[in-house]
C-alpha cells in the first residue's frame, strides 16, 4: 500500500472559539500531570 501525503494550508488563523479550546485543554492538561504526577506522556 502506498501512502500519499496530502498538505492542508491554512488560509485563515484560528477563530477565537478555537484558540480558547485549546487554552482549555492545555491547562487541563498541566492540571492532570500535577494531580497525577506518576502518569507518563503517553497516557496522558
Amino acid at each position: 500500500m502506498s501512502y500519499v501525503p496530502i498538505i492542508v494550508t491554512i488560509r485563515e488563523p484560528p477563530s477565537h472559539r478555537a484558540r480558547e479550546l485549546a487554552d482549555r485543554l492545555s491547562r487541563v492538561i498541566v492540571d492532570f500531570e500535577q494531580h497525577h504526577p506518576t502518569v507518563s506522556n503517553a497516557e496522558v
